[in-house]
């Protein structure tokens, strides 16, 4: 099966951003320090509190995505209290200003649970204690269904036009810059992995 146009043309725009933050983050060498644990969940709180709040004006209205289903940072904050850590300050709100910017943001969090997942076989696999890190895979065997819902929508919604394409891709960018600047730890240098 052939991806939609809409996918591969975020795919391919945000390639560059993707792997510097993955790069950035170094999420497997992180959670391998049970001390980390806490600052990482803490961070991701503040940014998905922050993303839920600046789309949901555009993307509740959506029929069909479930937008109140896919909220993460419930799971996340009973994270944060089991691995007992503190919230960080909360981030500045950063709306977007189209439904297609909108659309963009959340392909990139949505795509995160794929990530997310990955991550989370991959410590079960070493033998990590997975406690205190459910929001890396918040919809367990549903995230693949989830996954094609929206990329469905988006594929519906891009049909508006390659003004909704731009849109959508200029949101993903905006996406990973907003999630590189709230979930890299300070202290990690541009171009270097978290140690």
């Amino acid at each position: 099966m052939t991806a939609p146009p809409i996918l591969i043309r975020l795919r391919d725009a945000t390639r560059e951003a993707h792997e510097r933050l993955e790069t950035r983050l170094d999420l497997l060498a992180a959670l391998a320090r049970p001390e980390a644990r806490p600052g990482i969940a803490a961070r991701f709180l503040a940014h998905h509190r922050a993303e839920e709040a600046d789309l949901a004006p555009w993307l509740e209205p959506i029929k069909g995505l479930g937008f109140a289903d896919r909220l993460r940072s419930g799971g996340i904050a009973r994270d944060l209290v089991e691995l007992g850590g503190l919230e960080v300050a909360s981030q500045e709100p950063h709306p977007p200003t189209s439904l297609g910017e909108a659309l963009g943001r959340f392909y990139v969090v949505e795509g995160s649970t794929l990530g997310g997942r990955v991550i989370a076989k991959a410590l079960h696999a070493r033998g990590e204690d997975l406690r205190g890190l459910s929001f890396f895979d918040p919809y367990g065997r549903l995230a693949g269904d989830r996954w094609q819902g929206l990329v469905a929508i988006l594929n519906a919604y891009s049909d508006g036009g390659d003004a909704v394409g731009e849109q959508m891709t200029l949101g993903a960018l905006d996406g990973f810059a907003l999630a590189e600047a709230r979930l890299v730890p300070p202290e990690t240098p541009v171009g270097e992995a978290r140690a």
